[in-house]
């Protein structure tokens, strides 16, 4: 864009805002547009000295010049040469001066912008006399711990922290992306920093308007550069698409597709944080604009690679599954003032194209009770609404597949931080386990479909209760193809009861554990589960979930019996592996993403019997630890949720005795997360205050 043409967008964009507020009532005088431009240019300062600090720490840990153990996303660990403090300093008395006349009285009018301090830094306005903002020297401090905790956040959701070598490829990659975060972060401060600065200068109210103006063109210029620069620096040529994969997933970026990865580091990192962090500098509200989240939750090798799994029974076989990539997850949020502490329950989007609550007695049409009558969506015959979390789950274990739709049975509840991403989510699930298909097609598959979660049904179900019907793919699984809420299994095949395998579980972006404090079948030995006497469907970790569900106590063994593992001696090292063995036999023709088989074998004919090549892949046992521990992580753009709990029995002996029941249930789960606002849920919440929500 020439001088010219830039000149002529800013005047334009002034002209506008002018008209806008024209004629208007309070227009700010100039002592009040000092003020503001003060405190603009000094907290974008302030954050360009941060994330430089961020940046060059990053840049020399991955060069091996500091230690690994070195948290470079915290800035005062950054910061080695100590330069900050003096930074901060500076900028707080200038925006004091700024900001106050003489008597040291806040300029008129100033204050009434500046409610309180959210979060990550809502304690920065406990020193004075409310529980908000007092002065300027308290906004001055909020501002500029803002400029420090949210810079925090975002480079940790952005670069991460990788805990082994990137190898050269790597520190080119991630030297390209700190270096344009950094340039694009503060372009967008700077440039919504002067347009509003002209704003103010023709007199309007005391508002923000420049939320998501760029009449220079500089700042889609830098998120453009940034784009340009992960996609030259970060993405291999050359190789399958499951190497690529592999290649960027080591650099400990925020995603591992180059599609992803521009999109999480340019759109999202740097134009939401960038956005919401100069907006501060001109409103802090009194109320937090959030109001729901959506989650879409990865599997362990999909659409990108991260931890997520799920384990199951006491003997190992049932380790590490897979879950359906990519399928969809939605939370109502209702939030204290500063968004530290909002109460979550969940959103059905029943008239969305991805909704995930369907009628018992059609699962392809849309409906908004949770596990209950819904008389005004569902069919007269059952008219039953279930919420499902995620499409119906394929596993295949011994060869003895089954499909597991997975029921949400009651609204979800707990608590987050939006702007952190800190969760505690109560989720009641029921497993309902199924006989499978076959055990290479475990659960009925949606074919042909052409853009999952879209609401078009261009594909069609194979196999289960709505064979050769329409279907839209919900979630892809990397073994056994794609599922359907449209597609799931027919009801006679269900062996866990009309109401399915009760689980308590409990998700958490810190840790939750499950305990050894149960007697088990072996003399002498301690488990982490039983069934409740009254109901053995239920697995129990003491009394209180027996006696909540009316289900006497948590005493009860039976299935495969009660055992702390199925280790050589009973040895389960800390990785989760039987230390002294045994070792198991798989069939290595049909194999799951990563090459583990999971067609068990004694000899080739059992192999045969499956088309499944020879009986020639040999694994490690796997195994629970003492106590179950399911790690969480907590993040604005993504969340880790860790939960583990108790599974109980189904009536079918043989899937008892292949899954190792009853026994514990972990589940890792690796969510893509963005918050949406309250005022208009199609837009994304810009952190730390959604200045951006209509």
């Amino acid at each position: 864009m020439t001088k010219l043409r830039a000149r002529l967008a800013l005047t334009a964009c002034f002209t506008t805002v002018f008209l806008a507020v024209a004629g208007s009532a309070g227009a700010q005088d100039a002592a009040q547009a000092k003020c503001r431009a003060s405190l603009a240019k000094n907290t974008n300062k302030y954050l360009k000295a941060v994330v430089g600090a961020v940046t060059k720490c990053h840049l020399a840990r991955d060069n091996g010049s500091i230690a690994e153990s070195t948290d470079c996303n915290d800035p005062s660990t950054a910061d080695s040469a100590g330069k900050l403090p003096t930074l901060r300093a500076k900028a707080q008395a200038s925006m004091i001066k700024a900001c106050q006349d003489s008597l040291g009285s806040p300029v008129p009018g100033i204050l009434a912008m500046y409610a309180r301090c959210p979060s990550p830094s809502e304690t920065s306005d406990d020193g004075g006399a409310t529980a908000g903002i007092d002065g300027v020297s308290e906004l001055a401090a909020c501002l500029l711990d803002l400029q420090e905790d949210v810079s925090t956040l975002m480079t940790t959701d952005v670069l991460g922290l990788p805990d082994e070598p990137v190898g050269e490829a790597g520190k080119d990659c991630r030297a390209a992306v700190a270096k344009g975060l950094a340039k694009a972060v503060v372009t967008i401060g700077k440039e919504r920093a002067k347009c509003q600065k002209g704003a103010d200068k023709l007199g309007g109210p005391i508002e923000y308007d420049c939320v998501d103006q760029d009449p220079s063109g500089k700042i889609d210029a830098a998120v453009d550069a940034l784009a340009a620069a992960v996609t030259a620096a970060c993405v291999p040529t050359g190789g399958s698409d499951f190497e690529q994969l592999q290649s960027i997933d080591r650099f400990g970026l925020c995603a591992d597709r180059p599609a992803q990865l521009v999109d999480c580091i340019a759109n999202k990192g740097a134009l939401l944080y960038g956005s919401g962090l100069i907006a501060t500098a001109y409103e802090l509200p009194d109320t937090c604009r959030a109001g729901g989240l959506r989650r879409t939750g990865h599997a362990r090798i999909g659409s990108q690679l991260t931890g997520s799994s799920l384990s199951a029974g006491y003997n190992g076989l049932a380790h590490a599954i897979d879950l359906n990539d990519a399928f969809h997850d939605a939370v109502d949020l209702d939030c204290n003032e500063d968004c530290s502490s909002c109460a979550v329950s969940l959103d059905a989007r029943k008239d969305q194209p991805d909704s995930f609550c369907r009628c018992v007695n059609d699962s392809s049409i849309s409906c908004d009770v949770v596990n209950g009558p819904d008389t005004d969506d569902c069919p007269a015959l059952d008219n039953r609404c279930r919420c499902f979390f995620g499409p119906p789950l394929p596993v295949s274990v011994s060869s003895a597949p089954t499909c597991e739709p997975v029921l949400i049975m009651a609204d979800y509840e707990g608590t987050t931080d939006v702007n952190t991403g800190e969760l505690d989510q109560k989720t009641l699930v029921s497993a309902l386990i199924h006989l499978g298909e076959v055990v290479d097609r475990p659960c009925p598959t949606c074919e042909g479909d052409v853009t999952p979660n879209d609401g078009v049904r261009d594909g069609e179900c194979l196999g289960g209760a709505r064979d050769g019907q329409p279907c839209d793919t919900n979630g892809v699984h990397s073994t056994f193809g794609s599922h359907s809420h449209d597609c799931q299994p027919p009801p006679v095949k269900n062996i866990s009861g009309g109401s399915g395998l009760l689980l308590d579980f409990n998700f958490t972006t810190t840790q939750d554990v499950l305990p050894y404090n149960l007697p088990c079948d072996d003399p002498g030995e301690m488990c982490p589960c039983r069934v409740c006497s009254g109901d053995n469907s239920i697995g129990c970790n003491d009394d209180s979930f027996c006696a909540a569900n009316g289900a006497g106590t948590c005493t009860a063994g039976g299935g495969a019996g009660v055992h702390p593992n199925a280790c050589d001696n009973l040895d389960c090292g800390a990785d989760g592996f039987c230390t002294e063995g045994p070792v198991r036999t798989y069939c290595d023709g049909k194999t799951h993403a990563d090459g583990r088989g999971y067609i068990t074998c004694t000899t080739d004919a059992d192999c045969f019997a499956h088309d499944a090549g020879t009986c020639s892949d040999f694994q490690e046992l796997r195994c629970f630890t003492n106590p179950v521990v399911a790690e969480g992580e907590s993040g604005f753009l993504g969340q880790v949720l860790g939960t583990a709990a108790c599974i109980g029995l189904t009536s079918n002996t043989a899937i008892n005795l292949a899954s190792g029941l009853p026994s514990a249930v972990r589940v890792i789960l690796d969510t893509d997360t963005e918050v949406r606002c309250a005022s208009d849920p199609d837009v994304v919440y810009a952190p730390p205050t959604g200045a951006n929500c209509p």
